[in-house]
Protein backbone atom coordinates (compact mmCIF):
# COMPACT_ATOMS: atom_id res chain seq x y z
CA UNK A 1 0.00 0.00 0.00
CA UNK A 2 1.68 3.19 -0.95
CA UNK A 3 1.94 5.35 1.72
CA UNK A 4 0.43 3.60 4.06
CA UNK A 5 0.68 0.84 6.33
CA UNK A 6 -1.17 -2.13 5.60
CA UNK A 7 -0.26 -4.87 3.20
CA UNK A 8 -0.78 -4.55 -0.76
CA UNK A 9 -3.61 -6.83 -1.51
CA UNK A 10 -3.67 -9.27 -3.56
CA UNK A 11 -4.64 -9.22 -7.36
CA UNK A 12 -8.01 -11.53 -6.36
CA UNK A 13 -8.84 -9.40 -3.36
CA UNK A 14 -8.91 -6.23 -5.58
CA UNK A 15 -12.45 -6.88 -7.08
CA UNK A 16 -14.05 -7.85 -4.03
CA UNK A 17 -12.52 -4.22 -2.48
CA UNK A 18 -14.41 -2.25 -4.72
CA UNK A 19 -17.71 -4.38 -5.13
CA UNK A 20 -20.00 -2.42 -7.55
CA UNK A 21 -23.51 -1.66 -6.41
CA UNK A 22 -26.97 -1.18 -7.39
CA UNK A 23 -26.91 2.25 -8.05
CA UNK A 24 -24.50 2.25 -10.60
CA UNK A 25 -25.78 2.66 -14.32
CA UNK A 26 -23.82 0.59 -17.51
CA UNK A 27 -21.38 3.45 -18.06
CA UNK A 28 -20.54 3.86 -14.49
CA UNK A 29 -20.78 -0.07 -13.98
CA UNK A 30 -18.03 -0.37 -17.20
CA UNK A 31 -15.44 2.75 -15.63
CA UNK A 32 -16.10 0.34 -12.63
CA UNK A 33 -14.69 -3.05 -14.01
CA UNK A 34 -12.14 -0.74 -15.89
CA UNK A 35 -11.08 0.92 -12.55
CA UNK A 36 -10.67 -2.55 -11.32
CA UNK A 37 -9.30 -4.00 -14.15
CA UNK A 38 -6.23 -1.45 -13.82
CA UNK A 39 -5.44 -1.65 -10.05
CA UNK A 40 -5.60 -5.72 -11.11
CA UNK A 41 -3.08 -5.54 -13.64
CA UNK A 42 -0.92 -2.11 -13.60
CA UNK A 43 -0.63 -1.58 -9.97
CA UNK A 44 -1.30 -4.06 -7.14
CA UNK A 45 1.48 -6.20 -8.57
CA UNK A 46 4.04 -3.76 -8.03
CA UNK A 47 2.81 -1.72 -4.87
CA UNK A 48 5.65 -3.10 -2.50
CA UNK A 49 7.96 -1.91 -4.86
CA UNK A 50 7.31 0.95 -5.09
CA UNK A 51 6.79 1.31 -1.66
CA UNK A 52 10.32 0.15 -1.22
CA UNK A 53 11.50 2.75 -3.72
CA UNK A 54 9.52 5.67 -2.28
CA UNK A 55 7.92 6.73 -5.45
CA UNK A 56 5.48 5.93 -8.43
CA UNK A 57 6.34 5.94 -12.19
CA UNK A 58 4.87 8.86 -13.83
CA UNK A 59 3.32 7.31 -16.69
CA UNK A 60 1.68 4.99 -14.17
CA UNK A 61 0.53 8.26 -12.23
CA UNK A 62 -0.41 9.69 -15.90
CA UNK A 63 -2.72 6.74 -16.23
CA UNK A 64 -4.50 6.57 -12.67
CA UNK A 65 -5.36 10.55 -13.31
CA UNK A 66 -6.74 10.06 -16.60
CA UNK A 67 -9.04 7.11 -15.15
CA UNK A 68 -9.57 9.11 -12.44
CA UNK A 69 -11.12 12.08 -14.57
CA UNK A 70 -13.44 9.38 -16.48
CA UNK A 71 -14.90 7.67 -13.08
CA UNK A 72 -15.15 11.36 -11.47
CA UNK A 73 -17.51 12.52 -14.61
CA UNK A 74 -19.30 9.49 -14.84
CA UNK A 75 -20.28 9.60 -11.16
CA UNK A 76 -20.46 13.08 -11.53
CA UNK A 77 -23.05 12.81 -14.35
CA UNK A 78 -24.88 10.16 -12.72
CA UNK A 79 -25.39 12.76 -9.69
CA UNK A 80 -26.66 15.67 -11.89
CA UNK A 81 -29.49 13.08 -13.43
CA UNK A 82 -30.34 11.93 -10.42
CA UNK A 83 -30.75 15.86 -9.22
CA UNK A 84 -32.44 16.49 -12.53
CA UNK A 85 -29.45 19.03 -13.24
CA UNK A 86 -28.07 19.38 -17.18
CA UNK A 87 -25.67 15.91 -17.80
CA UNK A 88 -23.20 17.75 -19.27
CA UNK A 89 -22.04 20.36 -15.69
CA UNK A 90 -20.28 17.09 -15.56
CA UNK A 91 -17.95 17.82 -17.96
CA UNK A 92 -17.01 21.07 -16.73
CA UNK A 93 -16.95 20.17 -13.31
CA UNK A 94 -14.30 17.46 -13.95
CA UNK A 95 -12.53 20.08 -16.22
CA UNK A 96 -12.25 22.84 -13.15
CA UNK A 97 -11.19 19.96 -10.37
CA UNK A 98 -8.80 19.03 -12.93
CA UNK A 99 -7.19 22.90 -14.27
CA UNK A 100 -6.94 23.97 -10.47
CA UNK A 101 -3.70 23.42 -9.40
CA UNK A 102 -3.92 23.35 -5.72
CA UNK A 103 -6.59 20.32 -5.74
CA UNK A 104 -4.38 18.70 -8.24
CA UNK A 105 -0.95 18.71 -6.54
CA UNK A 106 -2.27 18.16 -2.69
CA UNK A 107 -4.82 15.51 -4.16
CA UNK A 108 -1.28 13.57 -4.56
CA UNK A 109 0.10 15.18 -1.79
CA UNK A 110 -0.34 12.69 0.88
CA UNK A 111 -2.52 14.48 2.80
CA UNK A 112 -6.50 15.01 3.22
CA UNK A 113 -7.44 16.61 0.15
CA UNK A 114 -8.76 13.02 -1.48
CA UNK A 115 -10.72 11.92 1.26
CA UNK A 116 -12.54 15.85 1.56
CA UNK A 117 -13.16 15.73 -1.70
CA UNK A 118 -14.57 12.07 -1.62
CA UNK A 119 -16.62 12.70 1.92
CA UNK A 120 -18.33 15.84 -0.28
CA UNK A 121 -19.12 13.30 -3.14
CA UNK A 122 -20.63 11.00 -1.10
CA UNK A 123 -22.41 13.42 1.34
CA UNK A 124 -23.76 15.41 -1.96
CA UNK A 125 -25.02 11.86 -3.40
CA UNK A 126 -26.78 10.84 -0.38
CA UNK A 127 -28.63 14.37 0.12
CA UNK A 128 -29.98 14.04 -3.25
CA UNK A 129 -31.31 10.44 -2.83
CA UNK A 130 -32.91 11.18 0.71
CA UNK A 131 -35.32 13.21 -1.20
CA UNK A 132 -37.02 10.20 -2.48
CA UNK A 133 -35.94 8.17 0.71
CA UNK A 134 -37.15 7.94 4.08
CA UNK A 135 -34.49 5.64 4.87
CA UNK A 136 -31.56 6.36 7.43
CA UNK A 137 -30.61 10.34 6.26
CA UNK A 138 -27.06 8.92 5.65
CA UNK A 139 -25.51 12.40 4.56
CA UNK A 140 -25.73 13.97 7.92
CA UNK A 141 -23.14 11.85 8.77
CA UNK A 142 -21.17 12.24 6.08
CA UNK A 143 -21.31 15.78 6.53
CA UNK A 144 -19.87 15.45 9.84
CA UNK A 145 -17.16 13.65 8.67
CA UNK A 146 -17.22 16.40 5.84
CA UNK A 147 -16.23 18.62 8.86
CA UNK A 148 -13.72 16.70 10.96
CA UNK A 149 -11.92 16.79 7.76
CA UNK A 150 -11.18 20.37 7.07
CA UNK A 151 -12.99 23.51 8.89
CA UNK A 152 -14.39 24.65 5.65
CA UNK A 153 -16.37 21.31 5.33
CA UNK A 154 -19.30 22.97 7.60
CA UNK A 155 -20.36 25.61 4.19
CA UNK A 156 -21.34 22.26 2.82
CA UNK A 157 -23.51 21.97 5.76
CA UNK A 158 -24.84 24.94 5.78
CA UNK A 159 -25.78 24.42 2.40
CA UNK A 160 -27.49 21.36 2.62
CA UNK A 161 -29.43 22.96 5.77
CA UNK A 162 -30.44 25.74 3.30
CA UNK A 163 -31.32 23.28 0.85
CA UNK A 164 -33.46 21.44 4.00
CA UNK A 165 -34.97 24.74 4.80
CA UNK A 166 -36.51 26.13 1.66
CA UNK A 167 -37.96 22.32 1.17
CA UNK A 168 -39.94 23.26 4.09
CA UNK A 169 -40.91 26.43 2.72
CA UNK A 170 -42.00 25.49 -0.40
CA UNK A 171 -44.30 22.67 1.30
CA UNK A 172 -45.49 24.94 4.03
CA UNK A 173 -44.58 22.44 6.63
CA UNK A 174 -41.84 21.98 9.39
CA UNK A 175 -39.28 19.83 10.31
CA UNK A 176 -40.29 16.49 10.51
CA UNK A 177 -38.50 13.33 12.14
CA UNK A 178 -36.58 12.40 9.56
CA UNK A 179 -34.67 16.05 9.65
CA UNK A 180 -34.37 16.13 13.49
CA UNK A 181 -32.62 12.46 13.08
CA UNK A 182 -30.86 14.03 10.00
CA UNK A 183 -29.51 17.02 12.71
CA UNK A 184 -28.60 14.36 14.91
CA UNK A 185 -26.73 11.97 12.45
CA UNK A 186 -24.31 15.45 11.89
CA UNK A 187 -24.03 16.75 15.49
CA UNK A 188 -23.48 13.59 17.85
CA UNK A 189 -20.11 12.66 16.28
CA UNK A 190 -19.75 16.30 15.78
CA UNK A 191 -19.85 17.71 19.22
CA UNK A 192 -17.72 15.43 21.19
CA UNK A 193 -15.45 15.61 18.24
CA UNK A 194 -14.67 19.76 18.72
CA UNK A 195 -14.95 19.61 22.61
CA UNK A 196 -11.95 17.10 22.15
CA UNK A 197 -10.49 19.47 19.96
CA UNK A 198 -10.38 22.71 21.99
CA UNK A 199 -8.92 20.88 25.23
CA UNK A 200 -6.37 19.29 22.97
CA UNK A 201 -4.91 22.20 21.35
Amino acid sequence: MIYGRGPTPTPAEVPAMVAPTAHLDDELAALHDQTVVFVRNEVTPYGDEWETAGRVPRDVLRAMGGLGMLVAWGLTRCLLRQASLPPWWAGATVLLLGSHPSFVVWSVGGLETTLFGALVAAAAWRFILENDDDGVPWSGLLLALVTMTRPEGAIFFGVALALRVRGWCQTRRGPSAGDGIWLAMFLLPLLPYLAWRWTYY
